[in-house]
Parts: structure tokens; sequence; C-alpha cells
């Protein structure tokens, strides 16, 4: 007997491009970006000063008082993913109790931790310490706040992998059902990491773009001319089930997810290392039971940064030869929303086959030949995808890579 089939049957989204799927595609498919300059704090003295934020953002639009006290942006996008996905599921009633749910957040609650710190060295009579902090500093404080409001009693677990956490809670999710031990899992990823103090402190790594060109251009994902990542935030998530339950549910798929591979370079803490990003995607090919030649479409981790770029690309040339198929770098229009990145762009990967196209990659020529990727291009293309790789390396050399194909 055969492992369980696991299929996606509800996304959703919550990020710069949009507020919910159909939004998101037709922003994403038609090229827009979703990075701006930087208005909800004063970026300077920083030399970067763009990034992927949220436009017009307002909680009491979504959230109670207290929710909006209680949660840190990251939860709150988390939810209103959470809640479109299961909305299009159609997951309810006695199903949603025996659900499990694993989130991935690289960053999680970091906004509150300032002002806590900050008062305590305020004058005596001004201390006060919001009595919410604890629960909105908890990174699993999304996975939580998901089960709480949907009612969900299964595992409730918070993966933290840095950029690679959205792919490793799904991949942990497909574990479960492949193991039989729930019929349905709620995961993806959230990040809220757009906040100046972070902006200065991945800027002293030196791994953001300083360009001073209109923010849309300034994300080049393997481009000769790139010279780092934009941060970025949002959120998505993705309903998955066995075969078994979307049948009993007369529930019409979306996608089949039929690969799924974690490993660690176990080299550096910061750079890639070729040995396992090559490894992590020869794997995932390995669990989906196919090889290379049966890839229509990449989805790439694509930060934008020169060494990750390069290490990614020589590896799909070292695993593809001279057929590698068409890819997408999303983090071009997206920027880099950390532990939230790798969720969203496994959403993008199974949007490319929903819709049988290629997304866009902007601003990556001229390419960078060390990349060896010559097959980005700055708009969408028609192609007949069955089967997509979606990358995600990260700090740690902690890899994911998801394999997604049609259903049709």
């Amino acid at each position: 007997m055969g492992r369980k089939r696991v299929f996606v049957t509800g996304m959703g989204v919550f990020c710069p491009l949009g507020s919910e799927i159909k939004e998101f595609w037709n922003n994403l498919s038609h090229g827009k970006s979703g990075v701006h300059h930087i208005t909800k704090f004063d970026p300077t003295p920083s030399l970067t000063r763009v990034a992927g934020v949220i436009q017009n953002y307002d909680p009491k639009s979504y959230f109670s008082p207290r929710e909006q006290r209680s949660c840190e942006a990251f939860v709150q996008y988390g939810l209103l993913a959470a809640r479109e996905a299961i909305a299009q599921s159609e997951i309810t009633g006695p199903d949603l109790p025996k659900c499990a749910v694993v989130v991935g957040t690289g960053i999680g609650g970091i906004v509150s931790y300032k002002p806590a710190y900050d008062a305590l060295y305020l004058p005596e009579k001004s201390r006060k310490i919001n009595a919410f902090t604890i629960p909105k500093m908890m990174n699993n404080a999304l996975s939580a706040q998901i089960a709480i409001e949907h009612g969900c009693k299964g595992r409730n677990l918070t993966v933290n992998t840095a950029c690679s956490s959205g792919a490793n809670a799904i991949g942990i999710g497909v574990e479960w059902l492949q193991a039989g031990l729930y019929d349905t899992v709620i995961c993806g990823g959230a990040e809220a990491p757009v906040t100046y103090e972070l902006l200065r402190t991945w800027e002293a790594m030196g791994v953001l773009s300083r360009s001073k060109e209109t923010p849309e251009r300034v994300c080049k994902p393997f481009a000769m001319h790139r010279d780092g990542f934009v941060l970025s935030e949002g959120a998505a998530m993705i309903v998955l089930e066995v075969e078994e339950s979307c049948t009993r549910r007369n529930q019409s798929p979306i996608a089949e997810l039929i690969g799924f591979a974690s490993n660690c370079d176990a080299g550096s803490l910061t750079s890639p290392e070729l040995e396992g990003v090559s490894h992590a995607i020869q794997k995932a090919l390995k669990d989906a039971e196919i090889s290379p030649i049966d890839v229509d479409c990449i989805n790439l981790h694509g930060t934008g940064t020169k060494l990750n770029d390069q290490t990614e690309g020589t590896a799909i040339k070292k695993l593809f030869g001279d057929r590698i198929p068409l890819c997408s770098a999303s983090k071009s229009q997206l920027g880099h929303s950390m532990g939230a990145a790798s969720a969203i762009e496994a959403v993008v990967s199974v949007l490319s086959i929903q819709h049988q196209i290629v997304p866009p990659s902007l601003n990556c020529q001229p390419a960078d030949p060390a990349c060896h990727l010559q097959n980005l291009f700055p708009v969408s293309r028609k192609h007949k995808i069955q089967n997509v790789l979606s990358n995600s390396f990260a700090f740690g050399g902690s890899n994911a890579c998801l394999v997604f194909r049609s259903c049709n």
C-alpha cells in the first residue's frame, strides 16, 4: 500500500501584493511591485529606504479592540490568511476540531520587545509595561490563535528555521498527513519584520539593497548588478488534506503536494553551501518520484544577494544541466518576508499550476552568467505546467524544497 496522497484544498494570503488570493494573483501576474518607500517609520539614517509593506492596513477592519491589543501584526496577517484558506477549503463543523496547525515564522513577535524594554528605563512613575507583552512576543502565538479562532484541537506547532520556516511548516504538515495522524492540516508562515530596528540590523550585515532606484526597481535577483534583498512582510496559509478527506467532503483539490525535502548544510551559519542546496532539491524530486526533466517551472528562492543567488543558480545548473525549466523570482516583486516568504512562494507555485502561467521576474536583466539562469522574464508567460519546484534556503543552512503537481 502506497503512502497517502496530499492535496491543497484552500489557500489564503495577506501581503504587499494583495489581501486575498484573487487580488494577489492579479497583481503578481501583471508584474506589479509590492516594494514601496518606507512611511510607517522614519528610515533615516539608514541607507535602505524601501521595503515590501502592506499598504493602507487598518486592523480595526478585521479585529476587535482586544484582538488588536493582544495580537502582533504577524499574528494578524496570519489569521487573515488562515481565514481565507479555511473558507476556500470549505472545512466546517466537526471537521475543524480534528485539524492540526503548523506555522512557520523567523522573527515572530519582535515588535513587542522594544516598548517593554524601553519602559524599564523610564522614570518610575512613567513605567508601564503592556500586560499583553508576553503573549504578543510568543512565536507560537499565531498557531495558537488559529486553533483558538477555529477550534482546531490537533497538534499545534511553530517552526523557526529562518527563511525556510514556512516551507518547513508545510512539509511537516505533509508528513503528518502521510503518516495518517490527521486528515487535515492548516499550515503556512507569517512575518512582520519591517521595523526601524530590524532594518538597521539587517543593514549592518550588509545584505540589504542600498539602491537609490525607484522602489520597484530595487530588488534584482540573479541580475548582474544585484546588491541585496528588500525586507518585507506578509503571510500565507494553506489547507492540506488527504485524498480520502477530499472525497468524503466532495471537495475538488487545487493541486497535489507530491514532494518535500528538508536538510541542513552543516557548514556556515549565514552562507549557503552548494552541496546542501543541491541535495535538498535532489531529495525533493526523489520524494516526488520525478526527475529534473519532469519539472516545468521553478519558483526560486532568489533573494538578490550575491552569494545566495549564485549558489542556487549553480545548484540548478548542476542538477538540470542544459534543460533548466522556466523560472520565476517572486521576491523581485514581493521583497523578502523572512519566515513567511517560502509559504507565500508555495502559494505562487500552486497558482502557477492553476492558471498555467509562469509569473514575471522583475529587474533580472542583464543576467549574471555566474548564476546560469537566462530564462527569467519580466512578463508572465503562458506555459503548460504539470510540476512546480519551490525552493527555500535559510540562515543556519536550513533548506526546504516543495514539489506541487497539477490535478488535471
